[in-house]
């Protein structure tokens, strides 16, 4: 469990390195994400799994350039997504320690 909370915690300092302006955004995000995801468990990290999912489809729309609105603000709410996904997980799991 210590290794899995390491690994969260290591994929969340990157997540909050990142910015929205720079060049590579949405790859460097979606790897992250592809990161997340396979620590997620599927039966206690359902909402953490849901928020990954809403940050990848911003992010795949971004890709895609299948988006019509302000490309910035979709960035910064698919990076909220995944930092919210992170932050829950660490402290559900940090919890399971004590």
């Amino acid at each position: 469990m210590k290794g899995k909370i390491h690994e969260l915690e290591d994929i969340r300092a990157k997540v909050e390195k990142l910015k929205v302006k720079n060049d590579g955004f949405v790859e460097e995000l979606m790897q992250l994400l592809n990161k997340t995801t396979s620590q997620l468990s599927k039966i206690d990290d359902q909402q953490e799994i849901n928020w990954t999912s809403k940050s990848f489809d911003i992010a795949t729309d971004l890709k895609n350039g299948e988006t019509n609105k302000n490309s910035e603000e979709q960035k910064d709410l698919a990076l909220t997504y995944l930092k919210e996904a992170l932050d829950s997980v660490i402290i559900r799991e940090k919890g399971y320690l004590e």
